[in-house]
């Protein structure tokens, strides 16, 4: 995968814009491959939620139709989302909203067919999923 300019200003303002706002626990992961993105996401999903009000998730990478992509490959959305809803989601986060926000690089997705991510969420409750994207 190429470089992506400026992903490093976007996560040190996201990371801080998140704090500012009062998230707590804010983890951030560089450079992961496929699988160790999806671990990350697995022990993410399994945390206790309890004394939360949500989870946000924020991936910055590389992306196509359906996936986004670690250093050595692609995951499928519909795994990641599948983390986080019935029944695999723990029950901490039952009745919680689950923020997602995905920022690719594509050649692949272009403004006119941005929403090929809203199929992913029929069936989901408490989901939200925000989609950006720089086509060029």
């Amino acid at each position: 995968m190429n470089d992506r300019p400026g992903s490093s200003v976007d996560r040190d303002k996201l990371a801080g814009t998140l704090q500012f706002i009062g998230f707590k626990d804010i983890i951030v992961h560089n450079n992961l491959t496929s699988r160790k993105m999806v671990d990350v996401l697995k022990e993410v999903a399994k945390r206790d939620f309890t004394d939360s009000d949500c989870v946000f998730v924020a991936l910055l990478s590389h992306g196509d139709e359906g996936v986004i992509y670690g250093t050595d490959g692609p995951v499928q959305y519909e795994q990641i989302f599948s983390l986080f809803k019935p029944p695999e989601v723990n029950k901490s986060l039952v009745g919680k909203p689950k923020i997602f926000l995905i920022q690719v690089r594509s050649e692949f997705i272009t403004r006119s067919n941005y929403s090929l991510i809203l199929p992913l969420l029929e069936g989901r409750t408490n989901c939200l999923v925000v989609f950006s994207m720089n086509d060029k």
